[in-house]
């Protein structure tokens, strides 16, 4: 399937536009739980409302090769759990944190 097609199937199966990013920040969620685990608490409690998720790879590199087996984990369990919620992974270059500008004045 195209994923033109997919994208409209999901946004038509949930009523919705929402497309959540799955944007890992270790330092703010519980030691106990791995990226995945974290993900997919997050995958399962929103799958019925979204129209897709979007990891950002930066997030996963961040972390070396552990987070990259965090990453294809949860890449895996949506294309199996969710085959109709399609996955978009977001692997720009260009994100800028504003708060380096309030820093460097």
């Amino acid at each position: 399937m195209k994923f033109k097609d997919l994208l409209e199937k999901a946004i038509a199966q949930n009523n919705s536009l929402l497309c959540v990013g799955l944007d890992p920040e270790p330092q703010k969620f519980s030691k106990k739980l791995s990226i995945f685990q974290f993900n997919k608490s997050i995958i399962d409690q929103t799958s019925d409302s979204v129209c897709a998720y979007k990891p950002n790879s930066a997030f996963y590199e961040a972390q070396g090769i552990k987070g990259l087996n965090e990453l294809k984990k949860t890449i895996t369990y949506l294309k199996k759990n969710y085959p109709t919620i399609p996955v978009v992974l977001d692997a720009k270059r260009a994100d800028f944190d504003p708060a380096v500008f309030t820093i460097q004045g």
